[in-house]
């Protein structure tokens, strides 16, 4: 275990700062340092972990709180980071696939449904729902379902015994 400058120290302190792992930064003392360091060294100079909560001098406190403000403010300056430009992105891909023909566009109509689907299941994934509203049996939109035609037939067994494939 290495005894550590205060220029190390910053370093490390300033990655955590940066959303950098315990992993990452030891692979990056070591590449970028030549600092064989434990997991436990890294792992003291983060003031974000539960166990290590308080121990930190008010110099390192200051680096990292000055750093973190740094990186959200870069974070945010970049449009993509935000979750409104990025479904903004996607509805005016949508409206550009429904203002256009499959061919101006040189597509088949099937390529222009597999692409809605993909783009509409990437908005479902940013808006955090990502498929999970399953119905379950007891919701009410399910039981009018079950009461209509359609899901009736599809209700049924394909084939209920032997005796139907034979008279087919």
């Amino acid at each position: 275990m290495a005894a550590l400058t205060d220029i190390q120290k910053e370093i490390i302190v300033t990655l955590h700062a940066r959303y950098y792992g315990n992993k990452d930064i030891l692979e990056i003392m070591e590449r970028d340092y030549n600092v064989m360091l434990s997991y436990s060294q890294v792992r003291y100079y983060n003031p974000e972990d539960l166990y290590n909560k308080g121990h930190l001098n008010d110099k390192w406190l200051g680096v990292f709180s000055s750093e973190r403000q740094q990186t959200r403010e870069a974070i945010e300056s970049i449009p993509l980071s935000s979750k409104v430009y990025r479904l903004q992105r996607l509805q005016h891909q949508i409206d550009y696939m429904d203002e256009h023909t499959d061919e101006e566009l040189g597509i088949m109509p099937a390529t222009r449904i597999a692409i809605m689907t993909t783009l509409i299941e990437q908005a479902e994934k940013m808006m955090g729902e990502y498929f999970s509203k399953i119905p379950k049996d007891g919701d009410v939109n399910i039981k009018k379902l079950k009461q209509s035609s359609i899901i009736q037939e599809f209700d049924q067994p394909v084939i209920q015994n032997e005796t139907q494939l034979k008279d087919k």
